[in-house]
């Protein structure tokens, strides 16, 4: 699924300043075209809303329990005129055409700082994260936006791009987006504050296969987060 709110964080780990202090900067990248604000991107009529796949499960599941579902406002709003105060048929593909669309612009915006980090060499010293801070729904069981356990919600990208490692490789585990501030600390040489929560990643990036399993608890919130 596409995701809100796409983010890329740049830590450039420069040499250690007499071999005992890290010389770090720090520089994130927020790009908040890719949710509701979606239909001003340029991307928009560059691809058929014809050719867009419909979406998958329109429906509630069946004997779902309530609490798994909320009222999607943060979308429905805008359709409190129309019929059963929902979006028609052309109108769903109409919003996800624009999310769509706006999810290319984040994509070739993340591009161009990639592209200018390999230009002036510092992508040889910088370590790349890009995530998202929640999931969207785009008519998938019968939800709009956000605030709900289904995966579509609660799963996200995580990337990390390690200078010097060539090969892409994935991890199939069960990590929390708590992880990245241990994770970024250890790569940059410094200690963790002792009251951060997560487990840093790194041993898990390097393939050390003793790293335990672990679960992940995620709770939407029950009071609707867009009045």
């Amino acid at each position: 699924m596409i995701h809100r709110c796409l983010i890329v964080f740049l830590i450039l780990a420069c040499a250690l300043t007499g071999g005992t202090k890290p010389n770090v900067l720090f520089i994130s990248v927020d790009e908040l075209r890719a949710e509701l604000g979606c239909f001003g991107s340029p991307h928009v009529q560059s691809s058929s809303i014809d050719k867009l796949p419909s979406i998958q499960n329109p429906g509630a599941p069946r004997d779902v329990p309530g609490i798994a579902l909320h009222d999607s406002r943060e979308i429905l709003r805008a359709f409190q005129s129309h019929p059963g105060r929902r979006p028609t048929a052309l109108d769903a593909r109409v919003l996800r055409h624009g999310y769509f669309a706006a999810t290319s612009y984040v994509d070739t915006q993340v591009g161009k700082v990639l592209d200018t980090l390999e230009s002036t060499g510092l992508g040889e010293s910088t370590l790349v994260v890009f995530w998202s801070d929640h999931g969207f729904h785009l008519g998938e069981h019968g939800l709009w936006a956000k605030t709900s356990n289904f995966e579509l919600d609660a799963r996200v990208p995580l990337i990390i791009a390690e200078p010097g490692r060539a090969k892409a490789r994935r991890r199939a585990k069960v990590v929390e987006l708590l992880d990245l501030y241990s994770t970024l600390t250890e790569f940059c040489g410094l200690p963790p504050p002792a009251h951060v929560e997560g487990t840093s990643l790194v041993p898990l990036m390097k393939g050390d296969a003793g790293v335990p399993p672990r679960v992940a608890f995620t709770r939407p919130t029950l009071v609707p987060a867009t009045p």
